[in-house]
């Protein structure tokens, strides 16, 4: 009876022990499984932030090119003005001139 008893307990321990074991490869598996997940998914935040950083770069610049054209575009709407104020100055010395009065200023 003590014969039949322990060759079921080594059973039992033979299978708990291959259990065991099998356990122990899928959660080699798993590791290696996560390990290579989080990797990948690093490989990936550095592609994403290089683009990101790329891409705040190409605005910035673009950001820059159009002040500097709206900065051009002032000064030459400011030469305009500049030159009608001559031209408005002329004309109003010639009126002057030509009615032989004093004209008043606008």
């Amino acid at each position: 009876c003590v014969d039949i008893y322990m060759a079921i307990l080594q059973k039992r321990f033979k299978e708990a022990l291959e259990r065991t074991r099998s356990l122990e490869k899928r959660l080699a598996v798993l590791e290696q499984t996560g390990d290579e997940i989080v990797s990948s998914l690093c490989e990936d935040l550095v592609e994403i932030t290089e683009h990101s950083n790329k891409t705040e770069a190409r605005y910035v610049k673009k950001g820059k090119g159009l002040h500097r054209k709206r900065r051009r575009e002032e000064i030459r709407h400011m030469e305009k003005i500049k030159k009608a104020d001559a031209i408005i100055r002329k004309l109003e010395e010639r009126l002057v001139v030509v009615s032989g009065g004093v004209v008043d200023a606008v």
